[in-house]
């Protein structure tokens, strides 16, 4: 079976001669651009936003979007969550992690106050986007 792919302003889709099929990389594709169009349009009037990944979730990103589309999606920056990453108090940060202990602990240090560290307050501004790759156990809630 034949596919041809075509891109228009709006969404990538694909078609082929018995349907509609989609790559796996198109599908991966168009639910991140989705995740990010959402979230940036719930932002008050041109706002940018952190997007904070971890391991996982880089490879993720790597292999289906580039970084000219996450611009386009009003992303400044992509940081590691399991790196020391430093404040951007004035832009709202979008969190796209593995649901494990280990990413959602950093998750929650990143909004703890820590005198040990001197850390005065959170890292980003006040608007929090937090998507999983999968479903998060119930014991991580």
């Amino acid at each position: 079976m034949a596919r041809r792919v075509s891109a228009n302003s709006s969404m990538m889709s694909s078609t082929a001669s018995s349907g509609p099929t989609q790559s796996l990389r198109d599908i991966v594709q168009e639910s991140l651009s989705n995740v990010l169009q959402n979230s940036t349009s719930q932002l008050p009037g041109d706002k940018w936003i952190v997007l904070v990944v971890d391991p996982q979730s880089l490879r993720v990103i790597s292999s289906s979007i580039g970084m000219y589309n996450l611009m386009e999606h009003h992303v400044s920056i992509v940081e590691d969550l399991m790196k020391k990453r430093a404040p951007f108090r004035d832009q709202a940060v979008l969190y796209l992690v593995e649901p494990n202990d280990e990413s959602v602990s950093r998750i929650i240090a990143d909004w703890t106050p820590n005198k040990a560290t001197l850390k005065q307050g959170p890292l980003y501004g006040n608007t929090v986007f937090l998507y999983f790759l999968g479903r998060l156990p119930d014991e991580l809630f």
